[in-house]
């Protein structure tokens, strides 16, 4: 029968470093699933597959981590027993992350590696890619030829949510600071959302609430607070009360989305069923309190198939609604239909996001495209883009992303660059992924959070880009924050903090002048 010798290096296992110290395995993670993740694609280029992961099957050396339990199981492996891997790899990383959990950074990934239908998985050389880790080195695939390569934005632990930003002119109209310093807004008619009555009222607020993402309503006084466990809360910005809860457990934590214009529709990703089940958006009328599952199970007593995972929802003006399908695909809904108007052959999707009326962006494998969603035709394609979120510019046809180390903006008119903003010091960050990309109404500023690895650490960075100065204008010592939103009359910006509390900062600024909620008690 077939067998293969193999060296072994003299250093310790992962198995054996859990044993003697865990912290120190959970503060490399992000490395070190790196390194299993290359060590799977160079196998799955060979035609091999490697079977069970486990922590005293990896092996640590000086520089990093290796396979070192069985040799491949299967050597000639099949898309199925590849996909196993892939589960494989998010097992070993939930173990090594113990008690404490995934790190937010790697949630999101770890999520979708695990998913029960293994189409639905990435391949081990797009999981590279999702880590921002170089590419395997790999030998030739049979027949002499290397396999193609594919790109694929890091996912940064989280889903895209999208808002049309063409359809959001709200223009930042501050007036000048009252005498206590602190910014005034525009005056304007009372917020609709304030009556969200249709939904439940939080049945007290728990002691452990961890903010994910935050979202203000289009006319600005209520805020929404999307929490791990404990889905959407809505709170009354200015009384600081919470007025009802959306969404619970089955929840996917993201940064909430209201529909553009004067209504009062707030989009979300949920699991179906179960917790850990598929993915589908949600519709809630926040006055009516009804819910609509744009993609939901098939009836009870049918063969029909689960319908796709969503892994990204777009809501564009009038009520139009494009969902950014995991296994391909971005359905385009009129408001209120049960099926949709069209289906963009976009391929694997995960950020979808209406430019205007009648066109779409969305964001896969390292580029960004736009989409006509009457004809369904391709317009143009912008790449490379190597994060999958993306912002528009209001009022403008021009488009934010993430190239690398920079934010570029581009017009999409023109097909051309008209100006780029550094991520200051990517280089010294291992490991690096974007957390959020935010554009404010006014078109003039862009939040960024990014980070990565340093010296074992999973440090976050924030910068706000002036885009007509070029300049980054966040204050030095600002707290880090891991995802903001600007408010649509040039009220304090909401954002969330690192120990997952919320707090208003002076838009200007960007010093803390209120607390919604602290962080969970450590």
């Amino acid at each position: 029968m077939p067998w293969a010798a193999a060296a072994r290096p003299t250093r310790t296992t992962l198995a054996e470093q859990l044993e003697t110290g865990p912290g120190a395995v959970r503060d490399r993670l992000a490395p070190l699933a790196a390194d299993v993740a290359r060590a799977l694609a160079a196998l799955h280029a060979a035609g091999a597959a490697h079977g069970p992961l486990t922590p005293a099957g990896v092996l640590c050396t000086e520089d990093g981590a290796v396979l070192a339990g069985p040799l491949p199981a299967t050597a000639d492996a099949d898309a199925d027993q590849r996909a196993q891997d892939v589960c494989a790899w998010a097992e070993l990383v939930g173990a090594l992350a113990g008690a404490q959990g995934v790190p937010l950074h790697l949630r999101r990934l770890v999520q979708v590696c695990a998913d029960p239908d293994p189409s639905l998985r990435p391949s081990a050389a797009d999981l590279v890619r999702m880590l921002g880790a170089p590419p395997a080195e790999t030998a030739p695939a049979r027949g002499g030829r290397r396999p193609a390569r594919r790109l694929l934005a890091p996912l940064a632990g989280a889903v895209a949510l999208a808002v049309a930003a063409a359809a959001v002119f709200l223009l930042r109209d501050r007036a000048e600071p009252a005498a206590g310093g602190a910014p005034q807004e525009a005056a304007a008619p009372p917020d609709a959302c304030l009556d969200a009555a249709g939904h439940p009222p939080p049945a007290g607020m728990p002691d452990a609430f961890e903010a994910y993402g935050v979202a203000f309503s289009p006319g600005g006084d209520v805020l929404a607070v999307s929490a791990y466990r404990h889905g959407i809360t809505l709170w009354d910005r200015r009384k600081k009360t919470p007025i009802a809860h959306v969404a619970g457990e089955e929840h996917i934590p993201q940064t909430p989305l209201f529909a553009p214009g004067g209504g009062c529709t707030l989009a979300a990703l949920e699991h179906r069923g179960a917790a850990g089940g598929g993915r589908t958006a949600v519709l809630y009328d926040l006055p009516a309190g009804e819910a609509t599952d744009l993609l939901g199970p098939p009836e009870e007593g049918t063969l029909a198939p689960d319908p796709p995972d969503v892994e990204s929802v777009g809501v564009g003006p009038g009520g139009r609604v494009a969902a950014g399908l995991g296994g391909g695909g971005t359905p385009v809904f009129e408001p209120g239909a049960a099926e949709p108007a069209i289906e963009l052959e976009t391929g694997l999707v995960f950020h979808a996001e209406f430019l205007d009326a009648e066109r779409v962006a969305t964001f896969g494998r390292g580029s960004i495209t736009v989409w006509d969603t009457g004809t369904g035709e391709s317009l143009h394609t912008v790449r490379p883009a190597s994060d999958f979120l993306f912002a528009l510019v209001p009022g403008t046809d021009d488009v934010v992303y993430i190239d690398r180390d920079r934010a570029v903006r581009w017009n999409l008119a023109e097909r051309s660059e008209t100006a780029s903003f550094p991520l200051e010091g990517h280089g010294d960050y291992g490991d690096p992924f974007v957390a959020g990309l935010v554009m404010d109404p006014a078109g003039e500023r862009v939040f960024l959070s990014w980070g990565g690895d340093v010296d074992g650490d999973v440090r976050l960075k924030n910068q706000v880009w002036d885009m007509a100065t070029g300049e980054d204008v966040l204050p030095e010592g600002t707290p880090h924050l891991l995802d903001v939103a600007f408010h649509p009359r040039g009220g304090p910006v909401a954002a969330v903090t690192e120990d997952g509390g919320v707090s208003f900062l002076d838009p200007d600024t960007f010093e803390a002048v209120d607390v919604l909620f602290p962080g969970p008690p450590e």
